[in-house]
């Protein structure tokens, strides 16, 4: 078992090239999709999702973005390299101010199946009580596998979709956490 040590990052960590170590591949076999009742089927639908240098870059500079807005962010890393990261929004949404959207969490693909996906949820929901809101607001690939982690971290659909969020995502599963 590796040594992960887990921090909050901040703006002064964020270089370019924060990410060109880090492995987000992922094959995906099956898929949950939407279907027009507001139900979700799983469909095969083989694919590989993996981010380039470039998509790398757009990332880190999210995260700057999610900084400047009073969100927070939290890296695992092996050593010196990043082999995990999530951040929480730092803008209360929904009807009633419930939600802090779960921005990111990604783990590198040596790096899945040993717990630090969990870690660092918990590291945002803990940081999210924070806000005074009730629950995370997740946009989640609508992979199986994604999928099964978010099940097991206790996530359900999410009760109020968030307008944006959804108009920008409409394909993948939205999903909340009661904290």
């Amino acid at each position: 078992m590796m040594d992960i040590c887990y921090k909050a990052m901040g703006v002064d960590e964020l270089k370019d090239d924060l990410l060109v170590g880090f492995n987000r591949y992922q094959m995906v076999v099956n898929d949950w999709i939407p279907t027009q009742n507001g139900d979700y089927e799983l469909i095969h639908r083989p694919h590989v999702e993996d981010w380039d240098n470039d998509r790398k870059r757009r990332r880190v500079e999210r995260f700057r973005e999610l900084l400047a807005g009073g969100g927070k962010l939290f890296g695992a890393y092996d050593s010196d390299a990043l082999v995990g990261f999530s951040a929480i929004d730092g803008v209360l949404l929904g009807s009633a101010k419930q939600y802090l959207e779960l921005a990111e969490l990604h783990v590198s693909y040596e790096y899945r199946g040993q717990g630090i996906g969990k870690v660092l949820f918990g590291l945002c929901a803990q940081a999210a009580r924070g806000y005074g809101c009730k629950k995370l607001y997740i946009v989640a690939s609508s992979s199986e596998e994604s999928q099964n982690v978010y099940r097991k971290l206790g996530c359900v659909y999410a009760v109020e979709l968030i307008g944006h969020l959804h108009e920008q995502s409409p394909g993948d599963v939205h999903l909340e956490f009661v904290l």
